[in-house]
């Protein structure tokens, strides 16, 4: 992943957003590329000839504390992000409009002309039965 181009000067509320997005996203992968480091430590720990019980804690010890790390990077990547609906530009440049009434659709009748075979579709209707099941009566 190549650096993000940052644009010097004043951009958009929109522009703002989209780069704590990617400035999110790149910290992110930059942990999990140093989370994977640590497990390839762990794992060149372990093969190393004549490793000790003692070295193996050590280094324990220190993928822990990395992990700790992370984990506290994690919750501030994480408080980052809950400000972007703060941040929504519907909500802070469209004043709140009127609900309009729904207005029921009602279905057009088909004539003779429409239906060759003579069955009219409107004849049939369609009901639940008390066990909710949907029975067709013509």
């Amino acid at each position: 992943m190549s650096m993000p181009f940052i644009i010097p000067g004043f951009g958009t509320r929109e522009r703002a957003i989209t780069d704590i997005i990617e400035s999110t996203a790149l910290q992110k992968t930059a942990l999990a590329h140093i989370l994977n480091a640590e497990g390839e430590k762990i794992q060149a720990a372990i093969i190393r000839p004549g490793v000790t019980v003692n070295n193996l804690i050590a280094v324990n010890d220190s993928v822990q504390a990395m992990i700790y790390g992370i984990t506290r990077l994690e919750l501030t990547l994480e408080a980052k992000l809950t400000i972007l609906p703060d941040l929504s530009v519907i909500d802070t440049f469209l004043p709140d409009l009127p609900v309009a009434p729904l207005i029921p659709i009602v279905p057009a009748q088909a004539d003779s002309a429409d239906n060759p075979s003579g069955n009219n579709s409107t004849d049939s209707t369609i009901s639940a039965d008390s066990a909710g099941s949907t029975v067709k009566e013509c």
